[in-house]
């Protein structure tokens, strides 16, 4: 009997597997058991360690028979066992159940048990017997150690354990994660200190990218959202950013439309959570922003006009995401449309996206996601536009409105000309004009004119001509280029002159022939090419186009001689007020020879 402290120091120096090896088993057991009894009595740590070393020093087969009796009974539990197998490295299907078994029972030495816990797991991998109720008792301790600071190490340890499993065990942890982060959300995601916004830190970044390689991650993000109204408003940026660091960028068009639905419901926390969305965009660079941006504005184009089914007492949406989301009512769903509508214009407009756009380098795949963007933005403006002066579409269009000016503006010059020649490639006319629209505003004011940004508009200049027959806002657009670049690329706007000369005939529209005079004008001599078929167009209806002659005469009298009878003859014939402009630019612009054989 070990009755001394100097003893027990002795016979711990002396035990070694050859010595023990030599007892009887059940007197190697109870050796064993001795041993570790010692090092509950009051001696020096130096003795206990010498005492736990040398056990540790023993073959595993030799010790952990008994270590495992004396985990598993109640009455001789001794902590010191659980040091000395974590020591050992030991690690077994019967001891990691064994320890799951008493993880909930053994108060006071949780965080050893847990400590070696993950040490087996860590080496049995996928072969650790896990059960429903092993992960419960996880759970539990989990959830008791919350919000009690000085158990912090075990919390953690938890935290940490539950990752090693969700590897290997992703469905089975998955339903116990979600309670974790559904507990948070009641307790610790409400708390305003340190230490459990700490405890939610440590929860997301060890756990989550487990769960995410394997599971979807929608579930966590809908708890997380259910309990945005109640996270203090200075902690939600920071906890939401970690969070989908953490996931990924692509989720963070579930967190927008999680919490719009919210908003849906509840109006009040439209406003105080538009800043928070708005916030935690600002962590993100311009190819995500472009990502959600199109994935908002495709499910604002997919979501039907009306509610149509019911289950229950409200409505379930199944969006193209894959997302389920319910309404109350049409009110609800009209709410929750126009929140996508205004959340999607207030990030294209936030100096953080106008920022980035203005430095956009050259990339295909955000172009494609720009140009349908714009698109899928003014198709919906096309299928509302027959219920104007409805309150509710009158907003979603100025939403929407605001979401292609913005992106439009904030567009380098030659991006945006390669995002209308997109959009004028589509086989939709409406949309078409909405583009024109687009591009005309863009022109006029566009400032400073460089070099790409005329080689990009002047790469368009064949788009704009097939569609100038079905639409006159191409020719306005058409008369504002060539004033600001015609003279610079004179070859490519002769031919803009020589297909608009072809439309003049016997009604053409005022933009037409604003264009052709603009044209004569600023390309000068080099349109006599075109003087022919130009003039004698021009005289099936000389009221309609006395502007054009006009701009004939006054631009290349010398070239007019050819011509001068037949405009004489259909002045003389069909004479109104709106000719004397001509009348004067042929008698103050053609020279007296000229003119008096005429």
């Amino acid at each position: 009997v070990v009755s001394t402290q100097s003893t027990g120091g002795l016979l711990a120096e002396g035990l070694t597997s050859d010595f023990l090896g030599g007892f009887p088993e059940e007197s190697r057991d109870r050796v064993v058991r001795v041993m570790l009894g010692e090092c509950n009595k009051g001696w020096e740590e130096h003795v206990k360690l010498t005492i736990r070393q040398k056990l540790t020093e023993l073959p595993v087969d030799m010790t952990l028979p008994v270590m495992l009796n004396i985990l598993k009974d109640k009455e001789s539990f001794n902590p010191h066992v659980l040091l000395v197998l974590n020591m050992q490295g030991a690690a077994n299907d019967e001891l990691a159940s064994t320890l799951f078994e008493i993880l909930p029972t053994r108060k006071g030495s949780e965080e050893d048990i847990v400590a070696l816990l993950t040490t087996v797991c860590t080496k049995l991998g996928s072969s650790t017997p896990l059960t429903p109720s092993a992960l419960r008792a996880i759970v539990d301790v989990i959830r008791e150690t919350n919000k009690q600071t000085h158990r912090h190490a075990l919390h953690h340890g938890c935290i940490v354990l539950l990752s090693k499993l969700a590897a290997h065990f992703p469905a089975l942890v998955l339903d116990h994660v979600i309670a974790i982060f559904t507990f948070m959300g009641d307790s610790t995601m409400r708390m305003d200190d340190n230490y459990s916004i700490q405890v939610l830190i440590e929860a997301i970044s060890t756990i989550v990218p487990v769960i995410k390689q394997r599971q979807d991650m929608m579930s966590i993000l809908r708890v997380f959202c259910d309990t945005l109204p109640h996270i203090p408003s200075h902690r939600a940026d920071p906890i939401f950013t970690l969070l989908l660091e953490t996931s990924g960028p692509q989720y963070l068009y579930h967190v927008f439309v999680f919490v719009l639905e919210l908003c849906s419901r509840d109006r009040e926390l439209a406003s105080q959570f538009s800043y928070f969305l708005q916030n935690i965009t600002v962590h993100f660079g311009l190819s995500d922003l472009l990502g959600i941006s199109v994935g908002l504005i495709k499910t604002l184009a997919t979501l039907p006009d009306k509610l149509t089914k019911m289950t229950g007492k409200t409505h379930k949406v199944r969006l193209d995401s894959g997302v389920e989301i319910s309404f109350n009512d049409t009110k609800h769903y009209n709410y929750f449309k126009l929140g996508l509508a205004t959340q999607l214009y207030l990030l294209t407009s936030n100096k953080h996206f106008t920022g980035l756009l203005s430095e956009f380098e050259k990339d295909k795949g955000d172009e494609q996601k720009l140009a349908e963007l714009i698109e899928l933005s003014l198709s919906i403006m096309i299928h509302y536009q027959d219920s104007r002066g409805d309150k509710f579409v009158d907003m979603l269009n100025k939403r929407l409105t605001g979401v292609t000016t913005s992106v439009t503006a904030g567009l380098p010059p030659s991006l945006f000309i390669s995002v209308v020649k997109a959009l004028l490639s589509t086989d939709t006319s409406l949309l078409h004009d909405k583009s024109l629209n687009m591009l005309l505003n863009r022109v006029k004011g566009e400032k400073g004119w460089t070099d790409e940004l005329e080689q990009s508009t002047v790469s368009l200049l064949d788009t704009l001509l097939t569609l100038a027959p079905s639409h006159n806002l191409t020719w306005r657009v058409l008369e504002l280029l060539v004033k600001n670049i015609g003279s610079k690329y004179p070859e490519e706007f002769v031919k803009v002159l020589g297909s608009a000369a072809t439309h003049l005939g016997n009604n053409p529209s005022d933009e037409l022939q604003k264009c052709v005079c603009a044209s004569l004008h600023v390309l000068g001599v080099r349109s006599v090419v075109h003087l022919p078929e130009l003039v004698k167009l021009s005289l099936e209806n000389v009221q309609k186009n006395s502007a054009v002659l006009s701009a004939v005469v006054s631009t290349v009298p010398q070239f007019t001689s050819a011509y001068l009878s037949d405009i004489l003859v259909s002045i003389s014939q069909d004479f109104s007020e709106n000719m004397s402009e001509l009348c004067a630019e042929i008698g103050g612009g053609i020279k007296l020879r000229v003119l008096l054989p005429a």
